[in-house]
């Protein structure tokens, strides 16, 4: 791991969501066994390891306050989110800006997610949300255990209504 010189594990330049979720594990690992880590891993001791530990970590966990769900959405209606930099956005060729797309976990918890597309890579695809109650958002979903599929929104008064048509002769009529 890391032993070709990568600072991150996927090889770019910043980390990603493999590089989070790997921490957030070995973190776990690391405070709730330091005994036993010690004993059956040892090579979480390896100074490249070490290292990439340390910059993940310094990354930090933001600052938080608290408020009520009601200071939240107001917050969020606030402010428009912005389009995710990070993302080289040239390697996809499935979808454009713009596009009614839908995310589908492809395990038990079925339940879909619709919005537009605003970016994607190898790892995420990123949709905007737009509600009355907090304006629009962007929703971040890995491309692993995720289905994307576009869908059709049926224009009703200058409305989108939510339901997408599974057979085209629906849209001819």
């Amino acid at each position: 791991m890391l032993d070709d010189g990568r600072i991150f594990l996927l090889g770019d330049p910043m980390p990603s969501a493999f590089d989070i979720t790997a921490y957030h594990l070995l973190w776990f690992i690391k405070v709730n066994f330091e005994n036993e880590t010690n004993d059956f891993f040892p090579e979480l001791s390896q100074p490249i390891l070490v290292s990439w530990f340390q910059r993940i970590a310094a990354l930090g966990h933001g600052t938080s306050i608290d408020i009520t769900a009601e200071e939240a959405f107001k917050i969020a209606k606030q402010v428009e989110p912005s389009a995710p930099n990070y993302i080289d956005n040239k390697r996809n060729r499935k979808w454009h800006k713009g596009q009614c797309l839908q995310a589908l976990p492809n395990d038990m918890g079925r339940e879909p997610v619709q919005g537009t597309f605003i970016a994607a890579d190898d790892y995420e695809i990123v949709l905007r949300r737009s509600n009355e109650s907090i304006g629009n958002i962007n929703v971040h979903f890995p491309r692993a255990g995720f289905d994307i599929t576009e869908i059709k929104y049926i224009t009703v008064k200058k409305s989108l209504v939510s339901h997408y048509i599974i057979k085209s002769e629906l849209m001819n009529k």
